[in-house]
């Protein structure tokens, strides 16, 4: 089983994130929106935005195994991005 935090899934984190952002959109303040496009909009990023928790080294790291951090590929990531967007 994927973790999102300790002795808590990935799965059931990501569907109450989901919950939570649909319940938000309720708010009357943002009714002048088209809610079909903003459900799905919603939907889409709660459900994927930990998908980074699914990595090895995500998980090692959640249930306290020693992990090898790269400082250099980090460092590589942020360059890609930075250059990618910019």
């Amino acid at each position: 089983m994927l973790l999102s935090h300790p002795n808590y899934s990935l799965k059931d984190h990501l569907i109450n994130t989901k919950s939570r952002a649909l319940k938000k959109y309720k708010h009357p303040k943002l009714n002048h929106f088209d809610g079909e496009i903003i459900n799905n909009i919603l939907k889409i990023i709660s459900l994927s935005h930990d998908f980074g928790k699914s990595t090895t080294y995500f998980q090692k790291y959640i249930r306290g195994e020693k992990v090898k951090s790269s400082l250099k590929k980090t460092f590589s990531n942020i360059f890609f991005v930075d250059k990618l967007y910019n």
